[in-house]
């Protein structure tokens, strides 16, 4: 991503491997709501319910290389972690 991509067309930021599947960091941009965001996919479907957004002022002060490095990290230990699936258990667990 660059800070000149607009439109709602998805871009591929990173891919990396997980217990045998490949998946992918891919982000996007939302005009309506002024902010990039971002999304794991595998085999073309998301992976998880999380959706990650950076406006676009505070994409403009943090900068386009520390934002793609700060969601590529975040992303990848979310999915590593199986963090959706933890959130979906205790959200499932009844007393």
């Amino acid at each position: 991503m660059n800070d000149t991509d607009r439109g709602s067309e998805m871009k591929i930021l990173d891919t990396f491997e997980h217990s045998g599947k490949v998946y992918e960091i891919r982000c996007w941009h939302d005009d309506l709501r002024h902010e990039w965001m971002a999304r794991a996919f595998c085999e073309g479907r998301a992976v998880e319910g999380f959706v990650y957004s950076c406006a676009d002022e505070t994409l403009q002060d943090l900068g386009v290389e520390a934002f793609n490095e700060m969601i590529i990290r975040s992303i990848k230990s979310d999915v590593v972690e199986d963090r959706w699936g933890q959130v979906v258990k205790a959200c499932s667990v009844r007393n």
